[in-house]
């Protein structure tokens, strides 16, 4: 939770994300090709750098999938052109969310003046 995080952590996240990188973005999701970034493992390297604290869970798509055997991957077979790396590891932006260390500190709706959402 980010209230047990040292100040100079959240300075330090704060630099990392107004540094404005140019990042090439993979869609291959392959979290072991250094060089190549996605979304969620921006937000785990991030968080990582900064705070100390890894977030996120590493896995292969075979176990992500397992996890929800009803799910239909026909949309992934397509994205793969008919051959999904069931190897590959990736961090999805899932396990993130799910993270035990991160906690929402916005609900998403703000109140009115009169207290009303």
């Amino acid at each position: 939770m980010l209230e047990h995080v040292p100040p100079i952590s959240l300075g330090k996240l704060s630099e990392l994300l107004t540094v404005g990188d140019c990042v090439f973005i993979r869609t291959g999701f392959n979290l072991r090709r250094a060089h190549r970034q996605f979304c969620s493992r921006y937000v785990r390297e991030v968080l990582a750098e900064a705070t100390g604290i890894s977030v996120g869970e590493v896995e292969s798509f075979a176990t992500l999938l397992s996890r929800r055997p009803n799910t239909d991957v026909g949309f992934w077979r397509m994205w793969y052109f008919g051959r999904i790396p069931w190897s590959r590891e990736t961090v999805s932006p899932a396990s993130l969310l799910e993270s035990p260390h991160l906690a929402p500190v916005f609900d998403g709706f703000a109140a009115t003046a009169d207290g009303a959402p």
